[in-house]
């Protein structure tokens, strides 16, 4: 099967299983310089797997705009602060 339909299995982009092929996570056969064919029992050998979900460790994401309160500081749970600070704005 091709990447294309490797990803519509899987429910993902063919991009990602182009990225999960150069990980070396599912083996694939290049035919041709644009054509790469994977097994269909590899697919749904890789489905099978259980996976983490979230972020990956590392380097910590920054805070969204949610997670920052009015004044500008970053909600508790986050280990990032904020780099300004501003008065409340008050309308009426």
């Amino acid at each position: 099967m091709t990447t294309s339909e490797a990803a519509r299995l899987l429910g993902i982009s063919q991009r990602r299983v182009r990225q999960i092929i150069a990980e070396g996570k599912l083996s694939a056969e290049p035919v041709h310089s644009h054509l790469v064919l994977v097994r269909r029992a590899d697919v749904e050998a890789f489905a099978a797997m259980p996976r983490k979900i979230g972020w990956p460790k590392g380097k910590p994401r920054k805070p969204t705009a949610m997670e920052q309160d009015v004044e500008g500081t970053v909600r508790a749970g986050s280990s990032q602060k904020a780099p300004f600070q501003c008065d409340a704005i008050v309308r009426e």
